[in-house]
């Protein structure tokens, strides 16, 4: 699943990677493709929920037949893939979720400056869309939306590209921040991968520890360095991770039970 906010073409190396062992299909976030309504976005078309059945029509629209899917959540779509193994358990038969962003509150697990940042950026835009202008003006000015892989800052900056996107990017990352990612991974029943990098400054590998350590068929590969862009960027070591756990028939050694 796409991560919110995310340029179309940041996955193109992963999803091309990909496509040479697997039937793969991606799509961009609703709330951030096209215009949003001269008045605002509708909130309704961030929600969960909505992203969730939109994955279920391109599936259908597609002739998916709707069980043995192989999903994989990156970044802030991770709680979306979780939903998903959730809502449809006979549909997904394998998760992956790499380089997640859980939301988890900042006293259940460390956050990072980028973390903190987004967080401060949804509160800010509670005030509503009239606080867009000033607020898009401070984003596009701050450091903070800079890395140092030149095609992950323009990656990052994306949903910055307009006062209506950003508006829509904040309503997503609002209605993620209210998914009880914990809760969710208890009820995971599928064999499931969770991939960071301690070094990840985007998104807390402590965050993806508790996670871990909540499903009941799941294992945790914690590399020791890495950035947040290895998986877009078609790193071996993430891509090798997410290929070996998809293809393997027998994850008991993993995650508790063969698939």
């Amino acid at each position: 699943m796409p991560p919110p906010g995310a340029s179309p073409r940041l996955l193109d190396s992963a999803l091309a990677t990909l496509g040479e062992r697997f039937n793969v299909l991606s799509w961009e976030l609703r709330c951030i493709a096209g215009s949003p309504p001269r008045n605002g976005l509708p909130s309704v078309a961030c929600e969960s929920d909505m992203h969730v059945g939109d994955c279920i029509g391109l599936l259908d629209r597609y002739g998916w037949p709707m069980e043995g899917l192989c999903c994989i959540g990156y970044c802030a779509s991770a709680p979306l893939a979780m939903r998903l193994a959730v809502a449809r358990p006979r549909l997904v038969t394998r998760l992956a979720l790499v380089s997640g962003a859980y939301f988890l509150p900042p006293d259940v697990a460390p956050q990072t400056q980028y973390e903190r940042d987004m967080r401060r950026l949804v509160a800010q835009l509670a005030a509503g869309p009239d606080a867009v202008p000033e607020l898009y003006r401070l984003c596009m000015d701050s450091q903070r939306v800079r890395d140092d892989a030149p095609a992950f800052e323009q990656a990052l900056r994306y949903p910055f590209r307009s006062v209506a996107v950003l508006h829509g990017y904040a309503l997503t990352l609002a209605a993620l921040q209210r998914i009880d990612t914990r809760r969710l991974a208890s009820r995971i029943a599928v064999p499931t991968l969770v991939y960071a990098a301690r070094t990840d400054r985007v998104a807390a590998a402590a965050a993806a520890q508790t996670i871990a350590n909540l499903l009941p068929a799941g294992c945790l590969t914690l590399a020791a360095a890495g950035e947040h862009h290895d998986f877009p960027h078609a790193n071996p070591a993430v891509v090798d991770a997410v290929v070996d756990f998809l293809t393997d028939c027998n994850v008991t050694d993993c995650c508790g039970a063969p698939s």
